[in-house]
């Protein structure tokens, strides 16, 4: 994976996977090199939508769907000690949140909870993943209110 400058990401033949910030807006290039068997392989990439607050503000209000059953992901710095709280409306039970944090890879809430309202003290400073994961495979329309103090 490389930067339209030609900044590496992950060197050709040295990882299988890669998680960071991209730094700059541009194209970036994803290549799957193999041996010289032909070989199965999955591809997954997730793009994250960064939630910014207005200046002088610390909440934010988006909405928007994740069609057909994908799921919705954003991700919002948060510094440790402080109170985010995040609701998620619109959906019905059609969808839950899965909130993770980025740097620590801790699961602060898991979609089998089933739950779209969450209320935590952060214990790190860092981006936390915040994902609408839907439960069926229909499109679902969203509203999502988040929130640091």
């Amino acid at each position: 994976m490389m930067s339209q400058g030609g900044t590496y990401f992950i060197r050709p033949g040295t990882a299988t996977s890669w998680r960071g910030s991209l730094p700059q807006t541009g194209n970036y290039y994803v290549g799957i090199y193999g041996g010289t068997r032909p070989t199965d392989y999955t591809l997954s990439l997730q793009l994250v939508q960064r939630i910014r607050f207005k200046e002088g503000e610390s909440d934010a209000t988006l909405s928007g769907s994740a069609p057909m059953g994908s799921v919705a992901t954003y991700s919002l710095f948060g510094i440790k000690s402080d109170k985010m709280t995040i609701a998620l409306s619109g959906a019905g039970r059609r969808a839950a949140l899965r909130v993770s944090g980025f740097v620590d890879g801790k699961s602060y809430l898991d979609v089998a909870d089933g739950e779209t309202y969450v209320e935590l003290e952060l214990t790190a400073t860092q981006d936390y993943i915040i994902e609408i994961v839907p439960n069926t495979a229909e499109t679902v329309h969203y509203i999502l209110d988040v929130k640091i103090e």
